[in-house]
């Protein structure tokens, strides 16, 4: 009767709000607040904070802050998707990933959302990214500090932590665009220099 398809319709829309809850408080919740700490660790802390004082992080800044910058990226990512196919081309395959990711999230809605593959395609690399930056460098100054003599210099070592990790990060990844497009370029003179004047003739 129409009593179970209201039971039903109201359990289906209790499960797609509670899937759609957990994705926002970690998208909307703990993203932005790791974002936003990283900015504060990067930016503002070596700028204000001496060397000599301990950081004070005002969680609800630093999350407000991160909000900020998801929401610019995701409208950076999505603004894309409405270009001309052609421009789209030409962006990174990598930006054009995310840009489709997004996009399928947007045309499934609050009821067709697929839990298992908004965490494992959006949600789960975005906090495994984020939680990369933050985790390790605190983990490696934590125990560096253990063999450093001086206060001041386990204060530097947590203070360099982050910045030198993501440096290191961004220099294998520079250093892997650089390989892979001499790959490339290599490839590309061997076949114009070693197949020109080669044509397939299709005998069939």
């Amino acid at each position: 009767g129409w009593s179970w398809r209201l039971i039903g319709a109201a359990g289906q829309w209790a499960l797609a709000l509670a899937k759609c809850g957990v994705l926002l408080a970690l998208m909307a919740g703990v993203a932005p607040l790791i974002l936003g700490c990283l900015f504060e660790v990067l930016i503002v802390v070596p700028l204000r904070v001496p060397i000599y004082e301990t950081p004070m992080l005002t969680l609800s800044q630093n999350w407000a802050l991160g909000l900020v910058f998801l929401k610019l990226w995701i409208r950076i990512m999505v603004v894309p998707v409405q270009l001309d196919p052609f421009d789209q081309e030409e962006l990174p395959q990598a930006a054009q990933e995310w840009q489709r990711r997004i996009e399928v999230l947007r045309r499934n809605g609050v009821l067709g959302v697929d839990f298992r593959w908004t965490m494992e395609t959006l949600v789960g690399p975005t906090m495994y990214t984020l939680g990369d930056a933050i985790a390790i460098p605190y983990v490696a100054s934590q125990g560096l500090g253990s063999f450093l003599a001086t206060p001041r210099e386990r204060a530097w070592a947590k203070r360099l932590a982050v910045p030198t990790y993501l440096a290191l990060k961004a220099v294998v990844a520079i250093v892997k665009v650089i390989w892979r497009n001499a790959v490339a370029l290599h490839d590309r003179i061997r076949d114009e220099r070693y197949l020109l004047g080669i044509q397939l003739t299709n005998f069939a």
